[in-house]
Order: structure tokens, then C-alpha cells, then sequence
């Protein structure tokens, strides 16, 4: 795999990610709406100080994604445990947000992100592409 190649794919991630996120607002589903609307009535509501540290954590989560993809980009031998981590450090992300309902296009798209995550973490670690992490100077692949 050259880097073109697996530079493609870091941003395909960052483009899932993206629409993702996005998908369910553009194309609302009735449905989905109800769901989310009875799912908040459920939950407790959070008060203003719980709802800026979890605004605030969210946006740490994004730029550490954020940076960890730039220096995937990079090919910034660093980047591989700082992406690594990241997984493990925000897994708490998911026990703060509560329940989460999205159409069946937006888990889709959130499904395809995380496969392509694992992707991206079993190639910087168990492929040649762990290469071009360490070797500055040369392409261990011999392609551009």
C-alpha cells in the first residue's frame, strides 16, 4: 500500500465521520425524531455545569481526533499510539451521551467509520505501512 493509498483512507475516515454526524440532520426521519424525543423524556435533565463539561470533553474528543489524524497524515510515527489512545482515553464518551438513536443510514455510516477505523489501527501496527512511521528518508514500499 503506498501512502496516497492509506492517506486516501484517513480521510474517507474523516469524511465518514463527518456525514455521520451530519446525515440524520439533512435528512430527518419522523420516526427517528419521535424516538429521540421519548429518549430524552426518559433521561434526566442535565444541569448547566454537566452539560459544558460534557460539550467541553466532546470538543477535547475532536481535536484530539482531529490531531491524531493529521499526524496519521503526516506519517508522524507518534500519531499511531496518540490514534491508539484515543480509542481507550474517549471510550467514556459513549456512557456520558446516554442513549443515542439515529436512522439506519446514520449507523450505517457510524458502523462503516469504526470498521475503517480498525482498518487504519491494523495497518499503522501489523502492516508495512508501519514503515513509513519509522523511515523518514526512504519509502520502504518502493512506490511513491
Amino acid at each position: 500500500m503506498t501512502k496516497t493509498h492509506f492517506r486516501i483512507l484517513v480521510v474517507c475516515e474523516l469524511l465518514l465521520v463527518l456525514i455521520s454526524g451530519i446525515i440524520d440532520w439533512v435528512f430527518p426521519d419522523e420516526t427517528v425524531a419521535l424516538l429521540t424525543k421519548y429518549s430524552d423524556a426518559l433521561e434526566s435533565d442535565w444541569s448547566n455545569t454537566q452539560a459544558i463539561l460534557i460539550s467541553g470533553y466532546l470538543l477535547v474528543c475532536v481535536v484530539y481526533f482531529l490531531f491524531s489524524s493529521l499526524g496519521l497524515l503526516l506519517f508522524w510515527n507518534s500519531a499511531r499510539l496518540i490514534y491508539l489512545l484515543g480509542f481507550i482515553i474517549f471510550m467514556p464518551v459513549y456512557f456520558f451521551t446516554g442513549v443515542n438513536v439515529s436512522s439506519a443510514t446514520g449507523q450505517a455510516l457510524i458502523d462503516t467509520t469504526n470498521v475503517l477505523s480498525g482498518v487504519i489501527l491494523a495497518l499503522i501496527y501489523f502492516s508495512p505501512v508501519k514503515l513509513y512511521f519509522t523511515e523518514k528518508t526512504t519509502n520502504p514500499m518502493g512506490a511513491p
